[in-house]
């Protein structure tokens, strides 16, 4: 196995592990194993327009697919439903938080933090019109407060006191 497919079939086992049964996230692989193409489903709070406003909607479908020089390069991730976001428009602007460190698990996350208007960029749009709704309405965001990433549980070692010892 060459270190690209340790690489997508690490992510896989690492996307089953966090996500498997998660209420709000689906993870579908797409095509034969270890997968390259996924489609993700995340039932979280965003926006969609609605004509000339924008509505909050509880389900959005997205896509990530791996490139050919996947993780040196970054996974192209597109909305298969519509998102009214600065930073989402034919594509999903992952780029500031792309790393070939980086593992999908992070980035589905992002791209839910993203949806729930926790993280975005109006300084940096791909919908010039969304990014006016986010500077003028700011007091509204974020739109919700799903978290679907397990944090890793913090292990403290117990400080040793001399004061209790005398």
């Amino acid at each position: 196995m060459n270190p690209r497919q340790r690489r997508i079939t690490a992510d896989w086992d690492a996307l089953r592990a966090e996500y498997s049964g998660h209420e709000a996230v689906t993870i579908e692989p797409i095509g034969p194993m270890p997968p390259e193409d996924y489609e993700v489903v995340l039932r979280v709070p965003g926006l969609r327009r609605d004509g000339e406003r924008p509505i909050v909607v509880d389900e959005h479908k997205v896509r990530i697919q791996l490139p050919l020089g996947y993780p040196r390069d970054e996974p192209y991730c597109t909305p298969l439903t519509p998102v009214f976001h600065p930073n989402i428009s034919e594509r999903i602007c992952i780029g500031d938080y792309w790393a070939a460190g980086e593992q999908l698990v992070d980035i589905v996350a992002r791209i839910s933090e993203m949806i729930q208007y926790r993280l975005y960029n109006p300084a940096s749009p791909l919908d010039a019109v969304a990014a006016k709704y986010a500077i003028d309405n700011r007091e509204l965001f974020p739109i919700g407060d799903v978290e679907i990433y397990s944090p890793e549980i913090e292990v403290r070692r117990r400080a040793e006191s001399s004061d209790t010892d005398e």
